[in-house]
């Protein structure tokens, strides 16, 4: 499931579980709290779009500054598990 913190990403949420059933035919479920892959926005160093994103074996957690950090780490997200970087 993807879970949002913050209930003004659902629409980003949404967003990454279309791209990721893209990618890899997963249904993923859009909720509000955690999930597998948890949404938040917070207190991140940086400009403004800043984001951190970390992976452990069973979550990856995506934390932005602002909605377009929480977009730009979807972005970097998608970009890792595309069929396009598949060996």
């Amino acid at each position: 499931s993807i879970g949002v913190i913050d209930a003004e990403l659902i629409p980003a949420a949404e967003y990454l579980a279309d791209m990721l059933s893209r990618a890899t035919g997963y249904d993923l479920k859009v909720k509000e709290g955690e999930g597998t892959i948890t949404l938040a926005l917070g207190d991140v160093q940086g400009k403004e779009g800043a984001y951190t994103l970390t992976a452990e074996s069973d979550k990856v957690n995506i934390t932005g500054n602002s909605y377009g950090g929480v977009i730009a780490g979807i972005e970097s997200l998608t970009t890792a598990v595309s069929p396009a970087n598949r060996i």
